[in-house]
């Protein structure tokens, strides 16, 4: 069974870096630049694997991770972010 990756990330150059390394080690990948695009996915597809950017162009990774978590899926997610504050972290 091939392990499904959702990479929810607004920069293109970070996708697809990303998706290079993932389906370099046979992962499925799939990709969302922004959050609604992401959740349209969640609702659509199940995923092994979600590596969430915390700073999204129309909604923060931490409204993702709260549908991702209403969903009751045993995904697990990797949050990322360029913005790193304590309080974010926490």
């Amino acid at each position: 069974m091939q392990i499904r990756v959702l990479i929810v990330e607004d920069e293109s150059l970070i996708r697809w870096s990303l998706r290079q390394k993932f389906e370099e080690r046979g992962y499925r990948v799939s990709e969302a630049e922004h959050g609604a695009a992401a959740l349209e996915q969640l609702d659509s597809s199940n995923f092994d694997l979600i590596m969430l950017d915390y700073k999204l162009p129309d909604t923060t990774g931490l409204d993702v991770l709260r549908h991702v978590r209403e969903l009751e899926t045993d995904a697990v997610v990797i949050m990322m972010t360029a913005y790193s504050t304590i309080e974010s972290a926490v």
